[in-house]
């Protein structure tokens, strides 16, 4: 007898399968939340899981994860002790280990993954998980560092796990907006996982001494060594950046482009400069990276370096080295300067200059809102209508509306008319 879909997991709330698809029984937006959690966590041997989305109901409000077993059938992935999610509807990423770590409504507060927010709103979206375990292979320990999060298969990166999560983690998923529902795929691909393991392992050697075993595995699985993560970064960005020099010459042996350039136009050979990776950087040297390629702020690694290196004197003189890694900077400021066509050129990138009427306008607005906030302060019912607004501004949905009305004359009209209900604006 053929098993079902049901049989891959362990519990089951407010959701059923109808064939591959899991599907939120609730009528209500943000009634109860619906949880299916499976029946085996994730291991070495299967550290991955990926859902794909086909509805996202009335609201998008579908989180997935890792918690541990018996997670509470009412709060999605990241909103209770010892969980984590990357949550569909604002693309930001949950994890509470700690009360302090909340809101009032008792909720974690979403961080955004390197930085920006990946919402997955599309029919089709999918979305990864993955657990970086403390040692590797089939006999493997259960025991999670980090865990990491993907869009498409696109690396958007991993956090540290703390001692809440010591015991083993299940993939967990949540559901909370009428008609939402996805394939939860609990074996995706060795290829498609292999992806994203390169792009996490690639940076995480130095805390785990399997990160090698982990990139040789990939490579040999098939996952494309020059794949790129959010930020436009190929696993050997983030070797060099982590002075990961064993797999820096691994992945540069099995045709990775040591001239790839990330979303700000920056090489592995800038991010070995400006991490001060000194062996890592003569790799790239020696594998023939072009030392010549310039950033969007028209820097190459060598005007980086020295710029770098220049900032850690007290002086310009000769004065005190605020850094230990002075020495450092000045091998890889001579390794550059024997191969750059131009050494003798510098290029100080300038900060970025706002008109004069934004500067202005910058000031005046945090002149009046210091002001607004000292007369508040005299007032308890206008303190009570600040803290509403503060807490409003942690609202993702407000967030969302903001960014909606940014480029809209009347926005700010618009805005405050819409949550005039939520608060005396």
């Amino acid at each position: 007898m053929m098993a079902s879909k049901e049989d891959e997991f362990a519990s089951m709330e407010r959701v059923r399968f109808e064939g591959e698809s899991c599907i939120y029984t609730e009528e209500v937006d943000g009634n109860e939340v619906g949880v299916v959690q499976a029946a085996k966590p994730l291991t070495p041997e299967n550290p991955y899981f990926e859902i794909e989305i086909e509805n996202g109901g009335t609201m998008s409000w579908i989180g997935m994860g890792i918690a541990s077993k018996g997670y509470d059938g009412d709060k999605q992935p990241g909103w209770a002790v010892a969980s984590a999610g990357y949550h569909a509807d604002d693309g930001c990423f949950y994890k509470a280990p700690r009360m302090d770590d909340r809101n009032s409504d008792g909720k974690p507060f979403p961080m955004p993954l390197t930085g920006e927010p990946y919402p997955c709103l599309e029919k089709g979206d999918k979305m990864g998980c993955g657990v970086e375990f403390q040692s590797y292979g089939k006999d493997a320990s259960n025991s999670p560092m980090k865990v990491f999060f993907t869009k498409n298969g696109m690396y958007l990166g991993g956090v540290f796990l703390e001692r809440q999560f010591d015991e083993a983690m299940y993939p967990t998923v949540g559901f909370n907006s009428v008609g939402a529902r996805a394939k939860i795929d609990l074996n995706p691909p060795v290829t498609l996982r292999r992806q994203a393991e390169i792009q996490h392992a690639a940076q995480s050697f130095g805390t785990n001494t399997a990160a090698i075993d982990i990139v040789k595995d990939c490579v040999a699985d098939g996952a494309d060594v020059n794949i790129r993560d959010a930020a436009g970064r190929s696993p050997l960005h983030m070797a060099c950046a982590y002075g990961a020099t064993p797999i820096a010459e691994l992945l540069l042996e099995k045709g990775a482009d040591p001239d790839v350039q990330d979303n700000m136009g920056l090489t592995p050979l800038h991010m070995a400069s400006g991490y001060v990776r000194p062996a890592t950087a003569k790799i790239l040297v020696e594998n023939g990276a072009d030392p010549d390629l310039r950033t969007q702020r028209n820097e190459r690694a060598l005007d980086l370096i020295r710029n770098l290196r220049n900032a850690t004197k007290e002086t310009s003189m000769g004065g005190l080295v605020k850094d230990k890694r002075y020495p450092v900077m000045t091998e890889i400021v001579d390794i550059l300067e024997r191969i750059t066509e131009n050494p003798d050129e510098w290029i100080v990138p300038e900060p970025v200059k706002l008109d004069e009427k934004t500067e202005e306008g910058i000031k005046e607005a945090m002149e009046n809102a210091k002001n607004m906030v000292e007369e508040m302060k005299k007032d308890p019912e206008k303190m009570k209508e600040l803290e509403q607004a503060m807490e409003l501004m942690k609202d993702p949905e407000f967030q969302k509306k903001v960014k909606e009305y940014a480029k809209d004359p009347e926005g700010m009209k618009k805005l405050m008319e819409e949550y005039k209900d939520k608060i005396n604006l």
